[in-house]
């Protein structure tokens, strides 16, 4: 399985038991109709070795690469660049609605781990897989209480490390640039989280700040974490948008190949999902503006 797709999850902690017998019936501690999994930590346990394992399934059962990314694109950013959730064949359907149950288990369980006390070792453990997971899947309805959790309840408790709390705070940081458009929070978080000594962060917020399409592409594509590919992928659009603002107000024409390499759109999309309204010619020019011709003076 690609490194990509694997959560920074302790595998090895994985035991042999199995769970093949186990009742995932649990409702949700928030709903206030089910406290069983509250009340009982050996099956917290338990729930979060098979919601591991049936998450590393998942993704094993994946025939390649490209089917597993194609699997966690369409759950994360839906039609956005043109990927519909009924493309695919069965076995990808299969693989969203298995990921789409370990989503809700993670659910089911963080808040059982949390309504059972203080923070403890097992619950910092359970966020953080949460984290990486949802992330993965760009599920900010999961991740972004479960980072909120980590930084401001489970760090003063029992510390993240350095590692662990720039990879939550860069993510928070980004979603909150990306997903809120909240600079102010954003730069409040890098000074709060202690933040400021990663570069590669400061460089996708200044990109964001100034609108600097081109900076913040780069990052975008060089980006070498999964996570924050994911959350980045939230401002692509408004990039995009912004990118043929600033290409139409400064060019006549240009290729279309171009204008994809620039917005990281194709043309195709940038029609019929930004509304752009440039003409395109048999040639592969696109007409952006047309010229004005000034009348001719008549002759005195």
């Amino acid at each position: 399985m690609p490194a990509e797709f694997i959560p920074g999850c302790a595998i090895g902690d994985l035991d042999d038991n199995d769970d093949a017998d186990f009742k995932d019936d649990y409702g949700l501690v928030s709903r206030g109709n089910d406290t069983r999994l509250q009340r009982d930590p050996d099956t917290q346990q338990r729930y979060f070795t098979l919601l591991q394992r049936r998450y590393l399934a998942a993704c094993a059962d994946a025939p390649g690469v490209d089917a597993l990314r194609r699997t966690f694109q369409t759950l994360t950013i839906g039609t956005q660049h043109g990927v519909d959730q009924d493309d695919g064949s069965d076995e990808d359907a299969a693989r969203r609605m298995a990921l789409d149950h370990v989503v809700l288990g993670l659910r089911k369980l963080r808040e059982a781990v949390i309504a059972s006390g203080p923070p403890t070792p097992f619950a910092k453990k359970v966020l953080l897989f949460s984290v990486r997971v949802t992330v993965l899947l760009g599920h900010y309805q999961s991740y972004l209480p479960a980072m909120k959790r980590l930084l401001d309840d489970v760090h003063p408790v029992i510390p993240l490390s350095s590692a662990e709390r720039h990879e939550i705070g860069g993510l928070y940081v980004l979603h909150l640039v990306h997903f809120s458009n909240d600079l102010t929070a954003a730069y409040d978080a890098m000074q709060q989280y202690d933040l400021f000594d990663d570069l590669a962060l400061r460089q996708i917020l200044r990109a964001w700040a100034d609108f600097d399409y081109a900076l913040w592409r780069r990052r975008y594509h060089a980006e070498p974490d999964s996570g924050r590919r994911r959350i980045m992928a939230f401002g692509d659009r408004t990039m995009a948008v912004e990118t043929l603002k600033r290409l139409g107000t400064a060019y006549f024409f240009m290729q279309k190949d171009e204008i994809e390499r620039l917005t990281g759109w194709r043309w195709t999309d940038c029609v019929e999902k930004l509304g752009c309204g440039w003409r395109l010619e048999e040639t592969g020019r696109v007409v952006m503006r047309e010229r004005k011709h000034r009348p001719q003076a008549k002759a005195a």
